[in-house]
Formats: C-alpha cells, structure tokens, sequence
C-alpha cells in the first residue's frame, strides 16, 4: 500500500523512514526528515519507551534511597486498596484511548493516521474525520449472503441442518 502511494505522490519519499527495530518503513512526520533512530509507530515506540522505563526503575529501586522508598510505597499499598479500586470503576476506560461504539482505538494510532492521511490528502485532516474514516472502514459486516428469512429457514430448530 506504501508503494502504491508513492507512487502516485512522489513528493512523500522524503518522508519514508525505516524503523530501527523491526525494519519496516511508514511515513513520518516533516520534523522527522532524514533521521534514522526512529520507531515506528506500530508498537516499537511504546515497547522501547517501556524498556527504558524498566531499566531506569531497576536503577533506581537497587540503591539505598530507592529500597526505602519502595518499602514505605508496599507498606502503604494495603491501605490505599480499596480507594483505587473505586477510581478504576469510575474511570470506566482506558486513558489514552477513542471509544465509538464497540470500536476502540488508542489516541496514538489516531495521531498517526491524521499525518499520514494529512500528508498524502495535502492538508490537514482532524481527529474527528479519521474517526469517521476508521468507524466507516472497521464496522463489521454479516457474513451472510443471504436473506435474513432464509438464514431463519436454514436454520430451524424443527428442520435437521
């Protein structure tokens, strides 16, 4: 699908990247041009960011001040239990993330559409369109051919299949 785009707008090679992980190319945005330390933004952004957050916290809880802390922060977790599980109730769903129906889809993806589909339509799209795009693209369709009173018929309790 990429290269078919390219194809057909040529201008939008400048902003072909590769990523440093998995090796796939996606478009990036204009500020990105010509760097080669990128991760795309299909999973290896939010896996290296949490590697790096895993390493940093490992550091930080194996020195003194860091066990300290951590025990005073397991000592305090039974009595705050209760409390977090009311605000998780109340929350209902996941930050971060668009809600349309049954779709749900990550604000990250829906940033990263909005300049793809920005870059390649020529100006800018907003985050409302794209959700219209991806309610209209994602809905699921029947996977009946048929009528719905055949589909009732075929499927009788009093007729053998």
């Amino acid at each position: 699908m990429l290269r078919s785009v390219l194809r057909g707008k040529p201008q939008l090679r400048k902003y072909l990247s590769r990523c440093r992980h998995c090796r796939i190319y996606f478009l990036t945005d204009p500020r990105n041009i010509g760097r080669n330390d990128l991760g795309c933004p299909f999973g290896c952004i939010k896996a290296d960011r949490k590697e790096r957050s895993k390493s940093r916290s490992t550091e930080y809880y194996r020195s003194d001040w860091g066990r300290k802390k951590k025990k005073l922060l397991n000592d305090r977790r039974g009595k705050n239990k209760q409390s977090n599980e009311s605000l998780k109730e109340q929350s209902g769903k996941e930050e971060g993330c668009y809600e349309s129906g049954e779709m749900v889809v990550d604000s990250e993806t829906v940033n990263y559409l909005q300049g793809v589909v920005s870059l390649i339509e020529g100006f800018r799209v907003t985050e409302e369109e794209i959700l219209t795009m991806l309610k209209a693209k994602m809905r699921q369709h029947s996977m009946d051919k048929g009528k719905r009173i055949d589909y009732i018929f075929r499927y009788h309790p009093g007729m053998p299949p």
